[in-house]
């Protein structure tokens, strides 16, 4: 028996190809083939792959940021011609990650892509987080499946941002609920103007982070709830700066996914 927790984007999430505006593939993050993909790679006899990807843990050697399989269009060549069984899982799966927790698996969307970001923001309720108990074996059926008290805090916060009559209002419930007093002013216009779309943020990002945390020894929840009003204040600082739109959702999309790739991949 295991349990998948995902948001309501995971699955539907598609990538914009040669009509994102700002191209994951020229990012200067090292992206490593697995094995079975280049061995499928060397069986096509490809001209100088020892210069595009290295022999000993093949990563793809990238030129001022730039991956070497990208074609003038925008487009990737191995997806172009061969399909996506040629990605690499990196490739394949950005922005959606995978982690696991014993017997449960969180699968989110990160939003450090235009696509995910524009998602964020044009959605029109609170996201939905989906979660699904699978059984492994018949005699399964008839069991009950146990919440850790990790996942069961992780809800708990969650709920907050559901039912609480802004972000703010809900940062102020966690912190009390973790023993601590809040640490971001509620004095943001942007903040107010856009109060859907920053809890709809904070479930993506936290639902995923509080879990994360609990993987270290000594786990700091403080601290997730911490990098998350840091987040929203770099947005904010980010929007403040984005002058190469007029339209205000534009600058909001722009600052999300560019701090959040900043956040994600330290660029």
């Amino acid at each position: 028996m295991f349990k998948i927790i995902k948001t309501e984007y995971y699955d539907e999430f598609r990538c914009l190809m040669d009509e994102c505006k700002d191209n994951c593939c020229d990012e200067d993050w090292i992206i490593t083939i697995d094995d079975e993909v280049y061995e499928k790679y060397k069986s096509l006899g490809i001209d100088n792959l020892e210069e595009k990807i290295t022999k000993d843990n093949h990563s793809i050697i990238k030129k001022n940021g730039k991956c070497p399989f990208i074609l003038e269009n925008g487009l990737c060549y191995w997806h172009k011609e061969y399909g996506e069984d040629y990605l690499s899982n990196t490739c394949k799966s950005y922005p959606r990650f995978v982690s696991s927790y014993g017997d449960l698996y969180i699968q989110n969307i990160g939003l450090s892509c235009p696509a995910s970001a524009t998602w964020v923001v044009n959605l029109d309720h609170k996201c939905k987080i989906i979660d699904k108990i699978y059984f492994e074996d018949v005699n399964e059926i008839t069991e009950n499946y146990k919440k850790s008290s990790v996942e069961t805090l992780m809800m708990e916060i969650l709920k907050y941002f559901y039912t609480s009559d802004s972000f703010f209002d809900a940062i102020k419930k966690t912190y009390l609920l973790l023993g601590d007093e809040v640490n971001i002013s509620s004095d943001n216009p942007l903040l107010t103007k856009n109060d859907l779309v920053f809890c709809n943020i904070s479930i993506c990002f936290l639902f995923e982070h509080i879990m994360l945390e609990s993987k270290n020894e000594y786990p700091d929840y403080i601290s997730t709830i911490n990098q998350l009003c840091e987040i929203i204040g770099k947005i904010e600082d980010k929007y403040l700066l984005e002058n190469d739109s007029n339209n205000e959702k534009e600058r909001l999309i722009n600052s999300i996914y560019k701090t959040m790739r900043r956040e994600d991949h330290k660029i």
